[in-house]
């Protein structure tokens, strides 16, 4: 049902979604604070990011039509495998409303967390591009940054991640 709007509503709430665009667009870099947000997972469980503190975590910004993500996904079953249990949280956000992440995570064999609607984080955190990972601290301070993977990336963020634990 639809229901009536003035015209100094449409512009409140425009210039608020204008605002909103704006706070979100700044991409956050190493030394930031990640910022908290509330999603729910592929169960429908909603996750509070700020429960995370504590851990190390790596944010994955991917997409189901997404090549270079398939590497990025293999990679983070092998290092949730081998740090899981150390404190290594692997949180995978999809990057865009298109595709069906939860049949492509099962497919896949995702074996960590994975977030089916990331847009407005992805938004929050300025990712405009994917893949893209982000590694937290236990402080909640991003302290690694990277768009794109190649093979060669694996050896330096294990060793991030070993150093982080």
């Amino acid at each position: 049902m639809l229901v009536p709007i003035s015209r100094t509503s449409w512009l409140a709430l425009a210039a608020s979604v204008a605002l909103g665009s704006l706070i979100g667009c700044a991409s956050l870099v190493e030394g930031d604070t990640a910022p908290d947000w509330l999603l729910a997972d592929l169960a429908g469980q909603t996750h509070d990011f700020a429960a995370y503190r504590g851990q190390v975590i790596i944010l994955d910004f991917w997409a189901t039509w997404c090549a270079p993500c398939l590497p990025v996904g293999r990679f983070l079953n092998s290092l949730h495998a081998q740090y899981g249990d150390q404190g290594l949280q692997i949180l995978a956000l999809h990057y865009d409303a298109s595709g069906n992440p939860g049949s492509f995570a099962r497919e896949h064999g995702y074996a960590y967390t994975v977030f089916p609607d990331g847009q407005q984080v992805a938004k929050l955190y300025g990712v405009s591009k994917i893949p893209t990972l982000m590694v937290i601290d236990r402080d909640g301070m991003i302290i690694h940054r990277q768009t794109g993977f190649a093979e060669t990336d694996t050896v330096k963020l294990k060793n991030l991640i070993e150093t982080s634990l």
